[in-house]
Order: C-alpha cells, then structure tokens, then sequence
C-alpha cells in the first residue's frame, strides 16, 4: 500500500519538527509542514495531501478550526486536531467542522498511528459511499467547454437524453433548469464551479425539463474535478 501523505499545521517549529519526524518514522510521508492558516491553505493547494494533522491554536488572523473549515468547504481532504487544551466553547467549534479525529498533546506514537488509520479508513468509507450514492443519482461528466461525456443510466432516465444523444451536446441543452416560483429559465453553474474549483450547489427552486417537457424538481450539485478538464454534475428528484 502506498504510503499517506501526511501535512502538519503546527506553530511551534520545534514540535512541527518532531511530529514531522515521527510521521516519518512510523512510514508516512510529509510534503508539507505550515505554521499558518494561510501558508496551510496556500501548502495544501500545492500538494494534496491524504490527510492534516492541524493545531486547534494557530497564530495569526485564522485558528485551527477557521482552517479546518475552509478545508471542509473546498478540499475533500480529512482533518485530525492537535490540541494541548481547549475550553467548551473550543470543543464546540471544533466538532461543527466534522473533523475525523483529535489528538490530545503529549500522545503516545501508537495513539499517533492509530488515529491516522482510522481517519484515513473513515474517509474511504465515507468516498465509497458518496460515489454509491451518485451513481445511483443523475450524473453527468462534462469537458471544459461544457460538451457532456458520460451520461449514467439515472442521468438519462431524468432527461430523457439517451447517452449516444447526449454526448458532445452542450450541457446547457441537456440540462435545462426552470425556477419553480417564477417560471424563468436558470442558469447551469458549471462555469461557477469550474472557476471556484468546489461544489456550486442547485438552486433550492429548480426544476429539470425533460426532453419531452416533463419538469420534475431537482436537488444537487455541479462539481470541478481538480487536475482535470473534466466538471461533473450530479442531481436527483426531490
């Protein structure tokens, strides 16, 4: 098995350091160790790492948990806590970024390995179950310049569009979006997604128009594939 690439947001160099090594030790690799929100967030756009061991207590204008939660919202990479203390209030804040672990200063390395683990087999889990549940939802893959890919079989029951027919149209053809309340045409927000590189979700009031003029209501999401020309968009009857 290929060895996890583990990130270390620490402000105290020399732990920084001693956690880097241990990570190390233990058979992991470290493609980056920031002492910052913002040298984290900049770090982990480079790299991509499987996982980040983040601490809750973080100098400068963004704490562990604001880090945390921006991660949440435009990565989908996990993130295990360090902490030495916390009050209530902390605790509070920090399980509303749905971190997958927390490790509580001084630990012993086999606490160390075994939180990793765990985070790491969570979030497996939880990707396998996501793609399950997408692929028995409408899914549509699409290139840069919205032309349509793949179609799955839920994509084609909703539209009405077989696969063959709809490979090479304009996702815009395919995928027409009507506001419920006001009868006006939506956009698609692939372009939306493509530029802030996270899911853009549908708007609550959509409506899909099937190819013969059924409209059924829609919920989902329109995502960009980082590394990739390729954008994909998920949806499923309410």
């Amino acid at each position: 098995m290929t060895a996890a690439d583990i990130m270390v947001v620490e402000d105290e160099r020399i732990v920084a350091h001693n956690l880097q090594n241990e990570l190390v030790s233990l058979g992991y690799r470290v493609p980056a160790v920031a002492s910052s929100g913002k040298e984290a967030l900049e770090k982990i756009e480079q790299t991509w790492p499987d996982l980040v061991l983040m601490d809750i207590v973080l100098k400068g204008d963004m704490d562990g948990i604001e880090v945390s939660d921006e991660i949440r919202d435009r990565y989908d990479i996990p993130v295990v806590y360090l902490t030495a203390y916390a009050d209530d209030a902390t605790l509070k804040r920090a399980k509303m970024t749905d971190p997958y672990g927390y490790l509580v200063k001084p630990y012993e390395e086999k606490e160390l390995r075994t939180t990793i683990e765990l985070a790491l087999f969570k979030h497996r889990l939880q990707g396998i179950s996501r793609d399950m549940r997408l692929w028995l939802s409408g899914v549509m893959v699409m290139d840069r310049e919205g032309c349509i890919r793949i179609s799955n079989g839920a994509a084609q029951k909703l539209t009405g569009w077989p696969e063959d027919e709809a490979f090479g149209c304009q996702l815009s053809k395919v995928f027409r979006l009507l506001d419920a309340k006001t009868r006006v045409a939506l956009n698609c927000p692939a372009a939306d997604a493509m530029r802030v590189r996270r899911p853009v979700h549908l708007d609550q009031n959509a409506l899909l128009i099937a190819r013969d003029g059924q409209e059924v209501r829609v919920e989902g999401n329109i995502a960009a594939i980082v590394g990739s020309s390729l954008t994909s968009s998920s949806a499923m009857p309410q």
